[in-house]
């Protein structure tokens, strides 16, 4: 029952993902404690789902702040993917609980949460900071979630592989590997953008090399400011690091 309706459960009607409202009242509520949500169907969950990709040590806070570890795949350097039901009232991320009360795995809702995240906008939702360097303009709080569409990011016009870097969770930018002017613009638009947000995330570059995500190792230096750097270089992921394999 569960494959059918993942192959054939349609959406309902879209809501105002990016409202500023809700965002606010998303905000508002993690301030305060964790607050007890009743049981989801999964048929009610398709709609809404979609991959967010987060610094490890963003899953390692939500642990220790409502108890429960949200389910999460390492994908490179710092940063692992995980699920998230994204309702315009409130959002849930997935645990290993969830996973095994609708008998489902985990790339089997991967697969359809892409499909759902690439239903809000492709490659035209990519503004040109200058040639060669761009940044994500959806502001929904799944920005660097994009890098698990590679397709969107191959068909920018970039000198090269994709290099991406993600300084907070409404910010992905995107250069050429084999554009330095590019490169440096981004990095420059990510460190601004670390000191800036109360919501850091993690810049340190990833690229896109032969449908792998791995930490950069390219020749243009991109190291952030001394204060930045525990934020910036990969650590281990659930005891690995490196490359993991880009979902195409």
């Amino acid at each position: 029952m569960e494959n059918l309706l993942l192959r054939a459960h349609q959406p309902e009607a879209p809501v105002a993902w990016n409202d500023p409202l809700i965002r606010l009242g998303r905000f508002l509520r993690t301030l305060g404690r964790p607050v007890p949500r009743p049981a989801l169907a999964l048929a009610d969950a398709l709609p809404y789902l979609f991959p967010k990709v987060r610094p490890v040590f963003t899953y390692l806070a939500h642990a220790r702040h409502t108890g429960k570890t949200p389910e999460f795949r390492p994908l490179a350097g710092n940063f692992a993917v995980s699920l998230v039901v994204d309702l315009p009232n409130q959002d849930l991320d997935l645990t290993p609980e969830h996973l095994q009360a609708w008998n489902v795995d985990f790339d089997r809702l991967l697969q359809r949460a892409r499909t759902n995240l690439l239903g809000r906008g492709g490659e035209g939702r990519f503004q040109a900071l200058r040639d060669g360097c761009y940044r994500s303009t959806w502001r929904d709080n799944l920005d660097g979630s994009r890098m698990l569409l590679p397709g969107l990011l191959q068909r920018l016009p970039l000198q090269g592989d994709p290099v991406v870097l993600l300084p907070n969770r409404d910010t992905l930018l995107v250069a050429g590997a084999e554009d330095p002017e590019g490169l440096r613009c981004a990095l420059a638009y990510a460190r601004q953008h670390l000191d800036d947000t109360a919501c850091p995330g993690n810049a340190g570059p990833l690229r896109l090399r032969n449908f792998l995500w791995e930490p950069w190792d390219g020749p243009v230096a991109l190291e952030p400011p001394e204060h930045l750097a525990p934020c910036w270089h990969p650590v281990p992921c659930n005891g690995r690091t490196g490359a993991a394999e880009a979902v195409s």
